[in-house]
């Protein structure tokens, strides 16, 4: 037998880790779900209820995994040093069904000022290899394949990149494939 007190409060934010100029993850009470809905404008989905500084930068995706909520701010940065992040009322629930009041939490924001190094490269069929970076990468320019430099024997293998794709959820591999084994 088991006494179980039903919870009637909100979730809040208790802390918040990664606070970088594109992502942040604001870490809650307690389990979270979402009840907000992206708004898709130049098709491109934006998520309204979820922004910093101001209300006209919004988050450009949003994660739930249990008490983590990770915000991606691709089209509007977050500023270096102190960042205000905010959710709308009941853009959330916890798992009692209670929605969230109005949410603003202070963030400190620091640069990544060291590039990304490979940690790892392993092959991938007769014709691709799998790279692994140290951290996430912009997709723009891991997948453009003019950023990529075969040698064989020392010297620059012409034409065989056929294509660069991300494939890792969390934006650290890259498959590039080639135009011969």
């Amino acid at each position: 037998t088991l006494d179980v007190v039903e919870d009637e409060t909100g979730p809040v934010v208790v802390d918040y880790k990664d606070a970088k100029p594109n992502k942040v993850t604001l870490v809650f009470d307690e389990d979270v779900e979402l009840l907000a809905n992206p708004v898709n404008k130049d098709n491109k989905n934006f998520w309204p209820d979820f922004y910093h500084t101001n209300e006209n930068n919004v988050a450009d995706d949003v994660k739930v995994e249990g008490k983590e909520v990770t915000l991606t701010f691709t089209t509007n940065s977050l500023p270096e040093g102190r960042a205000y992040i905010y959710i709308k009322k009941d853009a959330l629930q916890d798992l009692w069904e209670n929605k969230n009041a109005k949410i603003s939490y202070v963030v400190e924001v620091t640069l990544d000022t060291e590039p990304p190094v490979i940690e790892k490269i392993e092959q991938d069929g007769e014709s691709a290899i799998k790279v692994t970076f140290s951290e996430d990468l912009d997709d723009g320019t891991a997948e453009n394949v003019e950023n990529y430099t075969i040698l064989k024997d020392g010297k620059e293998v012409e034409d065989i990149i056929s294509g660069a794709f991300l494939i890792d959820t969390e934006d650290k591999v890259v498959k590039i494939t080639f135009n011969d084994d």
